[in-house]
């Protein structure tokens, strides 16, 4: 067997197909982690015999392989034989494509690509295009910089670069805009945003990275870097990492990094006005001067008349594509000739005097002043404003801004309007649908600049910072129910100016920051920025609140501990969770905000619950209904309520969960919140399957998916879906069963919730050992515990235990399904989970049998089922299948009054003593 001769050939025939190892990993239904230590037999991990045939299908559904002795190459290198597929797979699709060769995939790959639509054509580069691109093929290309001054084009070229070079990277190409940035700590979280990388908590994410890069065959183009330059160490890291990956980066300056390929973007070649005018037509400057000024006026064409004056205003302009095109779109008012006289008039108090600034730049600065100085006052005060937001901006926003002018007479729409048409700002669909307006970065820094020489940003700043804060606060009950989805995508739209905000908020040390920081923890912890959220979160509070603030202020400090005490909770920092929600206790308590009290309450209970400390839980849930009841906050009473009966449900507590689940469902459906409403339904369902009532469980589950999928929670979608399978197991369906936890795993996967893919490959694992395919068991258990060890969760780690126990036992290995049994009895003997101990009890049972101990076992059954009869419960079919064979062979073994002494006995023994002794 050769795993690394069959690793090498996957991977091989996956950049063929233009597949990454991640859309594989996502078919098998594994972590890519996981996925990664199988392919290089690294943790004792290894491919199992059900997804070597697995891979094999997907290579031939995928084209990555055209002949079946392709396929049966990779199914020997893993000891296996072709007969492992049947005749009847072997003339089905996929496989019986195999005999016919097939070349599209591999000439035709379909790569992804992030990169901008551009607005008009590329003008004038063709040569230094086609150098740049033959450079980026070559094998030892690794980083090309484009650099040159602003407004010369490097960002276009960048683009055009990517759309022809796309063709050569299997995984396509990413474009990665880094203008709007305030902080170089961004880069990695931005670069993760635009590949769509979601990063576990528990992960920085440049190590999410650097990960999800490592075997990509890709391009990434990361432009406007000289704003975040110390984050040059990273583009170092993620090519050392990353054999594939190539990067393009745009910036005024070199980053003097290995492997670096510097091209200077020069500015476009100047014209010769002394040739034809054929020939003149075809000069870069000009060409790119006459298609821009055919934008504003479709009639405008190049003549013998204005030959001369054109070909003066490319040189006046020293061909920069920026200072051309904003000439050009005055030309709508003022001919060729009257355009010259009006750019060479003095303009020394526009340009800069600097002797270090290069003329080039200062030519570009003087034609951006003059396209300013050429607006009305009214647009030179909206130009100014525009220029504040990083990021993209809407007519709200600006209207927000400029509503503290009492002399601003300008319609906002009709002055965007007009700025657009003299290309002084651009227009662009943002994330949540609407459209949003936005500066090309040199035109923004000279804005800003004019912001600060007319002593406005303070006052301009405030404003912006006033607009946001209302914003943010505004999202908070818009986060749940029919309303989530698009204020999060607003929230995403917004968020390079949200940071923005935050960065001057904290350099100022504002109380803005606390509510801006405190607001948009629910954004960072559902769009997968927590690492990021932390970071900002950290910093806003490492200013400790005074007695001094006011009690309003101190109300925000409180919110902002509690969201603090969200992202490290859901980061695995249990520790500093507990510090965060009790410093916000603290503060609510004694400002008597019994509703934030409640809110932090329900928190304590979830973290408590995490933690396996089961009776604090269930006091801070019930002090959380107690207050909000109270208080009549009907959907937080229910929120708490849910997670309430869910606890009880874990506990055995049946009648006392539903209960509460149902007061909890009344109140959602009284309000209209269909995904709380599914999760009341799917958590009801959860009791009726313990009771046996698994038709009543299915009609619970089956309402409550489809309001999942509607809100588009993928995690609660995953959970009904794998409560649906589990139903489907203990039915007996196996077949629909794996399907249902596949899905379950696909859809864990998506969203990067690493405790949800645990658990999902934990009950694959299960399905395989019902089967009786006891090797993929194992290896998937074993899988499912690399993943869930880390997390702590000692309830799921202890379920996943006992079926590892039981797999072993199987196997032949007594000895060693003790050891896992005995280390789940541990773990749920603290969590005192009386159903869940009962069923392990039972399970050292059936092994103590087997190893000629029926008496020993017996004490052990009695325990367990004593258990289940003290909690009204009886053990579900799949339960019973575990040692259901040992009980009745040992029952025949022995004698009847011993086995029913010992029986007696274990259902007498206290629980303590026995989980000792067991």
């Amino acid at each position: 067997m050769s795993s690394s001769v069959f690793r090498d050939k996957v991977k091989a025939y996956l950049r063929t197909a233009g597949i990454t190892q991640k859309q594989l990993a996502r078919e098998l239904g594994l972590n890519t982690t996981v996925l990664s230590h199988k392919l290089n037999a690294t943790d004792n991990m290894r491919v199992t015999e059900a997804e070597t045939l697995r891979v094999v299908k997907l290579l031939a559904q995928w084209q990555a392989i055209s002949r079946r002795t392709e396929a049966e190459e990779l199914l020997v290198l893993m000891g296996m034989e072709p007969s492992a597929f049947t005749a009847d797979e072997w003339t089905s699709a996929p496989l019986v494509s195999l005999e016919i060769v097939l070349t599209t995939a591999a000439t035709e790959p379909s790569a992804p690509s992030t990169l901008p639509t551009p607005l008009n054509r590329l003008i004038g580069r063709d040569v230094l295009l086609d150098a740049i691109t033959a450079l980026l093929a070559e094998d030892d290309t690794r980083l090309i910089t484009l650099t040159g001054s602003g407004g010369v084009g490097k960002t276009r070229l960048a683009v055009e670069i990517g759309r022809e070079a796309q063709a050569q990277f299997k995984d396509g190409v990413a474009f990665v805009g880094l203008a709007s940035l305030c902080d170089s700590q961004l880069v990695a979280s931005e670069i993760a945003h635009q590949l769509q990388i979601r990063p576990d908590a528990q992960t920085p994410v440049i190590e999410s990275v650097k990960r999800h890069v490592a075997t990509l065959d890709l391009l990434l183009i990361l432009d406007n870097f000289e704003h975040v330059v110390d984050a040059a160490p990273l583009v170092t890291e993620l090519l050392d990492n990353a054999p594939n990956l190539k990067i393009v980066i745009t910036s005024r300056v070199r980053l003097n990094l290995p492997f670096e390929r510097q091209v200077e973007v020069p500015p476009l070649e100047l014209p010769d006005a002394q040739r034809s005018l054929a020939a003149l037509s075809e000069q870069p400057a000009v060409a790119l001067f006459v298609a821009r000024s055919q934008t504003v006026r479709n009639d405008f064409q190049l003549t013998q008349a204005n030959a001369q004056a054109v070909a003066d205003i490319c040189v006046r302009l020293d061909g920069l594509p920026l200072a051309l095109e904003l000439a050009a779109a005055r030309i709508r008012l003022f001919s060729p000739q009257s355009l010259l006289a009006r750019l060479n008039e003095p303009l020394a108090l526009l340009s800069n005097p600097a002797a270090n600034v290069a003329p080039r730049q200062r030519t570009l600065s003087e034609t951006i002043a003059w396209s300013y100085r050429l607006l009305e006052p009214d647009e030179q005060r909206l130009f100014l404003v525009i220029s504040l937001f990083p990021g993209t901006c809407t007519l709200e926003a600006l209207q927000a801004v400029l509503d503290g002018d009492a002399d601003q007479a300008l319609n906002v729409a009709e002055g965007v309007a007009s700025l657009l048409d003299k290309s002084l700002i651009q227009q662009r669909d943002g994330s949540d649908q609407r459209t949003r307006y936005t500066m090309l970065q040199t035109v923004r820094d000279y804005g800003v600049e004019q912001v600060a020489a007319h002593d406005l940003l303070g006052t301009l700043r405030q404003r912006q910072t006033d607009y946001y804060v209302a914003l943010v606060k505004s999202t908070a009950p818009k986060l749940t129910g029919a309303t989530r989805i698009a204020t999060l995508d607003m929230l995403e739209a917004e968020n390079d100016n949200l940071r923005a905000m935050l960065r001057w908020t904290i350099d100022r040390g504002l109380h803005a920051r606390v509510i801006l920081a405190a607001n948009l923890c629910q954004f960072w912890s559902q769009r997968g920025y927590t690492s990021e959220g932390q970071g900002w979160i950290a910093e806003v509070l490492s200013r400790d609140w005074q007695e001094t603030d006011s009690p309003t202020e101190q109300l925000d400090y409180g919110l902002a501990f509690n969201g603090a005490g969200v992202l490290a909770f859901i980061a695995g920092n249990y520790a500093q969770a507990k510090d965060y929600f009790e410093k916000a206790v603290t503060l609510r308590r004694t400002l008597n905000d019994l509703e934030g009290l409640s809110s932090t309450y329900n928190n304590l209970g979830n973290l408590a619950w995490n933690m396996s400390d089961l009776a604090s839980a269930k006091s801070y849930f019930e002090t959380a209904v107690e207050i909000s009841e109270e208080l009549h906050k009907h959907a937080l009473t229910a929120s708490v309520l849910n997670n309430l009966g869910s606890l009880l449900q874990g506990q055995g507590e049946l009648d006392e969960a539903e209960r509460a689940l149902t007061r909890a469902l009344a109140i959602w459906r009284e309000l209209g919140n269909q995904q709380s409403i599914g999760n009341a339904l799917s958590n009801l369902g959860m009791i009726a399957f313990d009771r046996g009532q698994f038709e009543q469980a299915l009609a619970y589950y089956s309402e409550s998916l489809p309001l999942q999928l509607a809100a588009g929670n993928q995690r609660n979608a995953a959970a009904v879906m794998s409560n649906l399978a589990e139903l489907a197991l203990q039915q007996g369906n196996l077949d629909e069963a794996q399907r249902g936890f596949e899905e379950t795993l696909r859809l864990q996967t998506e969203v990067n919730y690493q405790w949800g893919m645990g658990s999902a490959t934990c009950d694959l694992g299960r399905v395989a050992f019902f089967r009786g395919e006891y090797g993929t068991a194992l290896a998937r258990l074993n899988e499912a515990l690399a993943v869930l060890r880390p997390l702590e969760d000692t309830a799921k780690i202890s379920y996943a235990l006992e079926a590892l126990g039981m797999t072993i036992y199987r196997m032949g290995d007594k000895k060693n399904a003790l050891v896992s049994l005995r280390e789940a009895l541990a773990l749920r003997a603290k969590q005192d989970d009386v159903n869940d101990t009962a069923s392990t009890l039972a399970c050292m049972a059936a092994v103590y049998a087997a190893d000629g101990d029926p008496l020993r076992a017996a004490v052990l059954w009695g325990s367990a089922f004593g258990l289940w009869q003290k909690i009204k419960r009886t053990p579900p079919p799949t339960q019973r299948k575990l040692f259901e064979q040992e009980m009745r062979t040992a029952r025949i073994n022995t004698d009847p009054d011993d086995f029913d002494h010992a029986w007696n006995t274990g259902a007498e023994v206290k629980l303590r003593l026995l989980t000792a002794k067991a």
